[in-house]
């Protein structure tokens, strides 16, 4: 069995990004959207076009970055109003006797709270330097003398050496 090609079909054209969809995409990645949910939506282009775009033109890498950060920003300002919007944390719930009570509805502080922690973990991840949880200070002991690699104190030797520590500044003052 022979397929027919349909000749009158003409190839697809690729789809260009003008400067007018490519500033509202912009724009709502600034207001904090994701590149995938603006893409989803009818009249905008594929997320893979938008990045065949960003691929070609260093300009626009550059527009695309500053979004993302100020995108970071918003949603870092959002940890705020999450936080303090507690208009859903509490439900009315019918008991058997069918009095109206008041208790709080987990599921919705819980959900607020992942908001919260998701918003967080991006930004520790994006911007480590000014938003990742700093490194914990590790006391350790000095190389020995044919310069074996330092290990870490025992809590008791830490605290040894944070009273040392102390009495040394105390002397120092007291002189």
């Amino acid at each position: 069995m022979t397929v027919k090609k349909n000749k009158s079909k003409k190839p697809r054209q690729p789809y260009v990004l003008s400067k007018a969809k490519w500033q509202e995409i912009l724009a709502e990645i600034m207001e904090g959207q994701s590149l995938n949910s603006i893409c989803k939506r009818e009249g905008m282009p594929k997320a893979a076009t938008v990045y065949k775009a960003l691929a070609k033109d260093p300009e626009k890498q550059k527009e695309y970055t500053l979004a993302c950060d100020i995108r970071l920003e918003t949603r870092l300002d959002e940890i705020i109003d999450i936080a303090d919007d507690g208009s859903n944390d509490w439900m009315e719930r019918k008991t058997k006797s069918g009095d109206v009570i008041t208790v709080v509805d987990h599921e919705h502080v819980t959900r607020s709270k992942l908001r919260i922690e998701a918003r967080q973990w991006e930004a520790a991840k994006l911007k480590p330097k000014k938003y990742g949880v700093p490194a914990q200070m590790v006391l350790v002991k000095d190389a020995d003398e044919e310069g074996a690699t330092a290990k870490p104190r025992s809590t008791e030797e830490i605290k040894a050496a944070i009273i040392e520590l102390m009495a040394q500044s105390k002397a120092k003052k007291d002189k």
